[in-house]
């Protein structure tokens, strides 16, 4: 009981309530392949999703998204996203709608 009131603390900071949710979802997830995170692994986790796309909250929940769907226990550097160059390019909200698709948003 305790822990769940700790990961909200910690989710409390995540202004976006799609992500703030995609987080909870990751939890769960955790929870579920026997793996739960502590409060520090879910602290390492949200700088790490925030390292990897600084500058999109949308590429930030595609991370969470595609590590829920495989079961991974940490997320990866999104694949195809037109970060090499500038960071923006229609390229980014193709994959972005795709995605959504995927998970009928």
């Amino acid at each position: 009981r305790k822990k769940e009131s700790s990961y909200d603390e910690i989710l409390s900071s995540i202004e976006d309530d799609g992500l703030r949710d995609l987080y909870f979802e990751y939890i769960k997830m955790r929870k579920m392949i026997k793996a739960p995170m502590t409060d520090r692994a879910l602290t390492m986790l949200i700088k790490k999703v925030n390292e990897l796309e600084p500058n999109s909250i949308e590429n930030q929940k595609k991370l969470l998204e595609v590590a829920i769907m495989n079961n991974w226990k940490s997320v990866y550097p999104l694949k195809d996203t037109g970060n090499a160059s500038n960071g923006q390019g229609g390229q980014t909200s193709e994959q972005a709608q795709k995605v959504l698709k995927m998970f009928g948003g």
